[in-house]
């Protein structure tokens, strides 16, 4: 973990400088109930030890600058109605766009990023990349969001800007994800209980 936050900040400084917010937002895997979350059922994830690691910083110009380490490349701009949205960008500039939609968050910003959540292994590095920018915005702006609608916000993003239309399992782990613990959620009620897992030697 330290040598990623310390990554994104020493990378951070070195672009943009002064001194960044860093946050984290971890990956899940899925005990039981897979594809029962969009059908409204029971399901029974865990947050787990991988992240995506976020520095973000308020813009000193109206240009917004986001980066992913990962794939060594970013996004510039003013407006993000003419911004393209597809692959990475999508996450993390739906989210812009839903807290400039639904905050009247207009701030430009400065974003780096990287994970050590692998890609396309069903360990939810998307919504860990949603949870992560969304938890940044809110930390940045001192915004009093509860965790469900940060969640629901995330799962949206999916929806419109991916393209994906998931169920709320993977954002809600990311947000609600405790140590030594699983979430037993109900996608109907949009409400979980904690589950004491002391895994000790094994593992997932």
């Amino acid at each position: 973990m330290y040598d990623k936050v310390e990554e994104v900040r020493k990378v951070y400084v070195q672009r943009f400088g002064g001194q960044p917010l860093v946050v984290r937002a971890p990956g899940r895997v899925n005990i039981i109930g897979e594809h029962i979350d969009y059908n409204d059922g029971l399901v029974l994830p865990m947050a787990i030890d991988r992240y995506i690691y976020m520095a973000i910083g308020i813009s000193d110009s109206s240009t917004s600058l986001v980066h992913s380490l990962d794939t060594d490349s970013a996004v510039e701009f003013e407006d993000l109605s003419s911004v393209d949205f597809r692959g990475w960008k999508g996450y993390v500039l739906g989210v812009l766009n839903e807290f400039k939609i639904r905050y009247n968050l207009s701030t430009a910003v400065h974003i780096v990023f990287t994970g050590d959540i692998p890609q396309g292994s069903g360990l939810s590095s998307s919504a860990a990349l949603e949870v992560a920018t969304a938890t940044a915005l809110q930390s940045l702006f001192a915004l009093d969001i509860p965790p469900l609608e940060l969640a629901l916000l995330c799962q949206q993003v999916e929806h419109q800007y991916v393209g994906t239309q998931c169920g709320l399992m993977d954002q809600y782990a990311s947000v609600f994800g405790q140590k030594d613990a699983a979430l037993l959620l109900d996608c109907k009620t949009n409400s979980h209980q904690q589950i004491e897992l002391k895994l000790n030697n094994y593992q997932f």
